[in-house]
């Protein structure tokens, strides 16, 4: 079993883990998405993310799964990027922004 925590008050520099890299990730060149981490942020995790826009096209946060390293297939990879960038959209959507910027990465 494994569990996925952050403590309350943990602070960690933007760019770290696969939430840290989404927030910034349409500022970095190249970066595609949804961005990929493993054992980064805990050594038996892996971990998927992506950027949410707001209606002003504005990062307003992230979403993302995390999985245990020993489920991490290569099949559930290419489900977890799916499945991140799907949610991604539909909730950039619903926050009236526009996904084209997203979708330009993935």
């Amino acid at each position: 079993l494994v569990r996925a925590y952050a403590p309350i008050g943990e602070v960690l520099p933007l760019g770290h883990g696969a939430h840290g890299r989404a927030l910034i990730a349409l500022d970095t060149p190249g970066a595609g998405l949804p961005i990929v981490t493993r054992a980064e942020r805990h050594p038996d995790l892996a971990a998927i993310a992506a950027p949410v826009l707001d209606a002003s096209g504005r990062v307003a946060g992230s979403i993302g799964i995390s999985v245990p390293l020993y489920r991490f297939t290569p099949e559930m990879e290419a489900l977890s990027r799916r499945l991140t960038m799907r949610e991604a959209v539909q909730v950039t959507r619903e926050l009236g922004g526009d996904p084209a910027r997203l979708l330009a990465r993935a």
